[in-house]
């Protein structure tokens, strides 16, 4: 169903006050010589109205693709659910004619081709639909497990290709919502489930907990498919917590850190193409700060209590999530404090081998942003969304932003709107046009675009394809010679 941008017939209340204040001199956001805030594009703000008649009150959990398109499952006002896919409402809880849908956990996936999956419940049954069709539902038959059925969903990830990951329950009582175990799936684009792992299996020389509990909610899987990073239970007396990479065990609660400290808690985990994998969590102790960290390829990188880009990060502050991209970035979030002193800041950085010394920070709680795109500052950050407790709050694409919930409060308004953004890297951050990887775009990345010149031959694999329209034309020539320089 194609809902034709209907909604942008509308203007909701968060966008007539960014019209106002367009009409507003501003003074001391900018001036000469100071930098222009940071760039947010609003997706989709609370209150703007659906084709349904009803309006906007929530978001769920963005996913990308490889385009750097953007896809979410939201909430409306008299309790509808809606999928978001790119730039406009693509289904809607309502719109199912074969029973009835309600609710929407918080993950969802989408392809690069405009498949999208989610799971809402289907006539009062958890359940998978996907493009607008079931594909599972509660009680179905556990692929790989005769005699036992599936008695829940959750923690969608869908790849390009649209192959889908899926965590379900599994139970011997057929309509259970119990489970005594659980098992990633992973269903093939012709809708096969084949099970990857359950509880009681053994990986990397470990047995899992042979309960629910084994399988962890926390994973991901590399957009070419190969490679995972998962949160797991081993079998045995606690603590048995610990991260799953490929087929080695990253670490393990309880075991040494290296800077003298043990892992304790692990909270979001990420992976890219190349196997590069990151996580965040606790350690047992901190020789110089806070216990919340940030680690990549197993070395830990990042301790709340550290100043990054020139902004203390507190001591209390928790690492919430960490996502990586195919090009070697991150982007790592922290929150601390609660009502009014709560905190929090979203950091980037071009090269997460380096997050530790490289880190920009992008926004933080408190700053002024720019959302309609004239360098002037006229919403103010009052809240990041970024908790990873009910599922990925990161997936960075390739392309130079990172899409997140914010709240934002128009300096024309003083009401605090949720907005599903689309915070842009600037490009000297993001070195977009440095196709050598030196740090500066130069004559050299230029020879570098020229001999990739026309329609890319792999369109997931096109570097010099700067817009990602998989052609390299005079576009990407002109968004190269605009970055030329040294990257920041």
């Amino acid at each position: 169903m194609n809902f034709s941008n209907l909604h942008m017939a509308h203007v909701s209340a968060f966008r007539a006050a960014m019209f106002s204040v367009g009409a507003i001199t501003m003074v001391g956001l900018t001036s000469s010589g100071q930098a222009a805030p940071p760039s947010v594009d609003v997706i989709l703000p609370e209150n703007d109205p659906a084709p349904t008649g009803a309006t906007v009150s929530g978001f769920q959990k963005p996913s990308t693709n490889n385009l750097g398109q953007v896809g979410f499952i939201g909430i409306l006002n008299d309790g509808d659910r809606f999928v978001w896919f790119d730039d406009d409402f693509v289904w809607f809880n309502s719109s199912f004619q074969d029973g009835m849908l309600t609710g929407g956990t918080a993950t969802m996936g989408i392809s690069d081709n405009g498949d999208w999956v989610y799971n809402p419940q289907i006539d009062g049954e958890d359940g998978l639909i996907k493009n607008g069709e079931v594909l599972l539902v509660r009680g179905d038959p556990a692929a790989g497990f005769p005699g036992q059925f599936i008695s829940f969903t959750s923690r969608l990830q869908m790849l390009p290709d649209a192959t889908v990951f899926v965590v379900a329950g599994l139970t011997e009582t057929q309509g259970s919502s119990s489970s005594q175990a659980r098992a990633l799936y992973r269903i093939t684009p012709e809708e096969e489930m084949i099970p990857v792992f359950s509880s009681g299996d053994t990986v990397a020389g470990i047995t899992l907990a042979s309960t629910s509990s084994g399988i962890g909610f926390g994973y991901r899987i590399s957009r070419n498919g190969e490679h995972h990073i998962h949160r797991l239970v081993a079998a045995g007396s606690t603590p048995n917590n610990f991260v799953y990479v490929d087929d080695t065990v990253a670490a393990f609660q309880g075991d040494p850190v290296g800077d003298g400290t043990n892992w304790n808690a692990f909270r979001s985990v990420t992976i890219n193409n190349n196997g590069d994998y990151a996580f965040t969590g606790t350690t047992t102790a901190s020789p110089d700060g806070g216990t919340n960290h940030v680690t990549y390829n197993g070395e830990l990188k990042l301790r709340a209590g550290m100043t990054i880009d020139g902004f203390e990060v507190p001591s209390n502050a928790t690492s919430q999530a960490v996502s990586l991209n195919d090009n070697g970035a991150a982007v790592h979030g922290w929150t601390w404090g609660f009502g009014s002193g709560a905190g929090g800041a979203i950091f980037y950085s071009p090269d997460a081998a380096e997050m530790d010394t490289n880190s920009v920070l992008l926004l933080s709680i408190g700053d002024v942003v720019d959302t309609t795109g004239d360098g002037v500052g006229d919403a103010i950050v009052r809240g990041l969304n970024i908790s990873d407790i009910a599922g990925p709050s990161f997936d960075l694409p390739n392309q130079p932003w990172i899409y997140t919930e914010l709240e934002l409060e128009p300096l024309s308004l003083p009401v605090v709107f949720d907005v599903m953004a689309r915070i842009n890297i600037p490009a000297d951050v993001a070195c977009v046009g440095d196709l050598t990887g030196d740090g500066v775009v130069n004559v050299f990345d230029l020879l570098e675009l020229l001999a990739a010149w026309g329609p890319c031959d792999d369109p997931q694999n096109c570097p010099a394809d700067l817009d990602g329209d998989g052609v390299v034309n005079v576009f990407d020539l002109l968004e190269l010679l605009a970055n030329w320089g040294v990257c920041r």
